[in-house]
């Protein structure tokens, strides 16, 4: 977990989840009272998003199909 505080009102946290269960970051977050204004995904299992904007697709390059067969044991 990396926190990075933008202001007096608000933070930013940046964590990494070995697995994610629906809504475990929300649930997390509530616990300790805190309100989740807004979640992004930018990496999941060997896949960078990197700029791919909301809503497009991208062809995978064969190292990221490569690495998702590495990834599920194929």
């Amino acid at each position: 977990i990396t926190i990075v505080q933008k202001d007096k009102t608000s933070t930013v946290v940046h964590l990494e989840l070995a697995e994610g269960r629906k809504r475990e970051i929300k649930r997390m977050f509530d616990i300790i009272h805190y309100e989740v204004l807004a979640l992004e995904r930018v990496q999941l299992g060997p896949l960078h998003l990197g700029e791919l904007a909301l809503g497009h697709i991208r062809e995978l390059a064969t190292s990221e199909v490569n690495a998702l067969r590495k990834a599920v044991g194929l």
